[in-house]
């Protein structure tokens, strides 16, 4: 049984970040209600090609780091665990800026010199979000929740205030005035988080230790395989200047905000729970989560078939014609959810091998809904999400119950 500090730190910890999403979504929303549709399009492209960039600056370093800092007793070797994953996290935000850069430029060449302006605010998201990323990991490592849980919220607040008080004052500015927000709110955020963790060097970079490697390795095919279906819709969408379709596929993305309250949780929160369990509590602990994701993403795909009207007053006049698609929009990322939910159970018991069948697996799915249904708008790119997301999550569960079955084996082998 947990503790009763363990339970309050998880409960402030639950509590501000559904503020911080809240928070969030109202910023989206306003967004979404500001920008006109071509405009509004770009926008969504930019939030895609940052968090794809994300991925590959991460790539599964930050939960390695996690798996092996929470088995660690000395305090010497976590803080080399901490400088070889940020020099490791630097060489890759290094090599994933530039791609993501020139496939913005490549899909969006009709927005003129806001382009140059956009991709130089995507490399300081991005290298701020790497950061963040990383000092996150190390705060939870050493159960320091408090102060995420200030940062979190006071970062999110800003980026409102920032936005709702600059268009009170100047008014509609286009484009690069939210993406400008967005990327001081992460300056903010990362600022915080860092002044809060022992300075480490992050240069030069540096490849993964062995230990990082046999965790990582087997999840590389995985990471740059959703990278590419992530992206895939709006590319397509944008590659065929169906900038309508592109702001409506991006802006119902934005109900999938209730789910994003929930990710956070995976890395600091139950992937060092589990992890701490060893072998002996991983079954019930890693159950006992996913039962609970199960329950809430059915509730909440539920409502979206039954209330769509509800969901998308949100989303204002602009996008009220969407309702056929609110419960798509939910059970997509719900899907996700729960993908993730599996592999970071995977992680933590460091069974990874085999994470690359989620290769195969997705890109048979995608070939095969291709073929049925080329994406040329919103529901063509809502059938490939779902066909992808359902490959995904039938991979992850067979690798779960193979890592449950591989942790059965060792523990009557006395081998940890």
């Amino acid at each position: 049984m947990p503790s009763l500090n363990s339970l309050k730190l998880l409960t402030a910890f639950m509590s501000t970040q559904v503020i911080t999403q809240v928070i969030a979504l109202a910023v989206g929303l306003i967004v979404v209600r500001l920008l006109p549709v071509e405009q509004y399009a770009v926008y969504a492209l930019f939030g895609a090609l940052v968090g794809a960039a994300a991925v590959a600056s991460d790539l599964g370093s930050s939960g390695s780091y996690l798996t092996l800092v929470s088995r660690s007793r000395e305090q010497e070797e976590r803080l080399k665990l901490s400088k070889q994953t940020a020099q490791l996290r630097s060489g890759l935000s290094l090599i994933s800026v530039p791609i993501f850069s020139g496939i913005f430029l490549w899909v969006t060449p009709q927005i003129g010199w806001q382009s140059s302006a956009t991709v130089i605010f995507l490399a300081i998201v991005v290298l701020l979000q790497a950061s963040a990323v990383l000092n996150r990991a190390r705060l939870a490592s050493d159960n320091k929740l408090g102060v995420i849980n200030r940062a979190d919220p006071f970062a999110a607040l800003a980026r409102l205030l920032l936005l709702g008080g600059a268009l009170t004052i100047v008014g509609y500015s286009g484009v690069l005035f939210p993406i400008a927000v967005w990327a001081l709110s992460a300056a903010i955020l990362a600022a915080w988080l860092r002044r809060n963790v022992a300075p480490i060097e992050n240069w030069p970079p540096a490849l993964p230790s062995r230990a990082m490697s046999n965790i990582m390795l087997p999840l590389l095919p995985g990471h740059l395989y959703f990278i590419l279906a992530g992206l895939l819709p709006v590319l397509s969408l944008g590659s065929l200047g169906a900038t309508v379709d592109i702001a409506g596929f991006w802006a119902l993305g934005r109900l999938a905000a209730v789910f994003a309250v929930f990710t956070p949780m995976l890395n600091l929160i139950v992937h060092p729970y589990v992890s701490r369990g060893h072998d002996e509590r991983f079954a019930q602990r890693s159950s006992s989560i996913i039962g609970i994701v199960v329950v809430l993403v059915v509730l909440l795909v539920a409502s979206g078939w039954l209330y769509p009207k509800l969901w998308l007053l949100a989303l204002g006049d602009t996008y009220a014609h969407l309702d056929a698609y609110v419960w798509m929009a939910l059970l997509v990322p719900g899907i996700g959810l729960l993908s993730a939910v599996l592999y970071t159970m995977a992680v933590s018991s460091g069974e990874t091998g085999r994470q690359y069948l989620t290769v195969p697996a997705g890109v048979a799915a995608q070939i095969i809904v291709l073929w049925m249904s080329p994406i040329i708008d919103i529901e063509s790119a809502f059938h490939f999400a779902f066909i992808t997301a359902g490959a995904q999550i039938l991979v992850q569960f067979l690798l779960y119950l193979r890592s449950l079955r591989l942790i059965e084996a060792r523990r009557k082998g006395n081998v940890f």
